[in-house]
């Protein structure tokens, strides 16, 4: 049994801030951007190498940077099962090892949506 009191406290603790999380379509458009290729294509069922290639750095950066499960990262980039998540993110560290162009986009992007986060944490401290 539970009682109710009315009892509030005078003041509220203020809220802890931490820096925003990007949405994966948000990470997902970047990428696309930087790699040249649709956003569409990028979500879509295409399996070419472009296509690809965006998709698993996609879904690495969104793996590193969200605290998303892999069912969910699914979820949002066009209805993917955790498994093929899993899979993107083993051949994108495959790719990072052999590929420095891919380790440097995917890099830059994470650099670039990092500094983003630090800024507005900043700003929210302020």
């Amino acid at each position: 049994m539970m009682i109710r009191t009315g009892y509030q406290p005078a003041v509220t603790p203020p809220a802890t801030v931490f820096p925003k999380q990007h949405p994966v379509h948000v990470i997902a458009r970047r990428v696309a951007f930087e790699m040249g290729v649709p956003f569409a294509d990028l979500q879509g069922p295409r399996r070419l190498k472009p296509m690809c290639r965006a998709r698993f750095a996609a879904i690495w950066i969104a793996r590193r940077i969200t605290k998303l499960s892999l069912p969910q990262i699914g979820r949002q980039l066009g209805g993917r099962d955790h498994s093929t998540i899993l899979n993107a993110i083993a051949r994108a560290d495959d790719l990072r090892a052999r590929d420095p162009a891919f380790r440097a986009i995917t890099d830059s992007i994470m650099r670039e949506l990092s500094d983003a986060d630090q800024e507005e944490f900043d700003e929210a401290r302020l």
